[in-house]
């Protein structure tokens, strides 16, 4: 019965060491296409306004979007590197795992 317990404590272990994985992959390389960052249509038209027009009205409104812009960067790339830490963190105790397991007298 004991063991039955501590294997099915292993699998689940397995699982979600399994799931962090392919989230955090799965969403680092969503993050980095985000297309609300690379086409970001308030900032581009701000600046250019400011170049075209350079008055204080523009410029109030360049630092703005560009203030916004900035803040959604530092967002998602903390985020980012949360999800890089998690998922080295994971890989780590895969690999604990797999060397403890192969270390093992067969």
């Amino acid at each position: 019965m004991a063991a039955d317990v501590v294997q099915n404590q292993v699998k689940a272990k397995k699982a979600i060491l399994l799931i962090v994985l392919l989230a955090t992959d799965l969403l680092l390389g969503a993050m980095l296409f985000c297309p609300r960052l690379v086409d970001d249509w308030r900032v581009a038209t701000a600046v250019a306004n400011y170049h075209r027009n350079p008055t204080q009205e523009t410029k109030a409104i360049k630092e703005k979007e560009t203030v916004r812009l900035k803040r959604t960067l530092l967002i998602l790339d903390l985020f980012n590197a949360g999800l890089l830490v998690l998922n080295t963190f994971a890989l780590y105790l895969t690999v604990k795992s797999i060397r403890k397991r192969h270390n093992q007298p067969s």
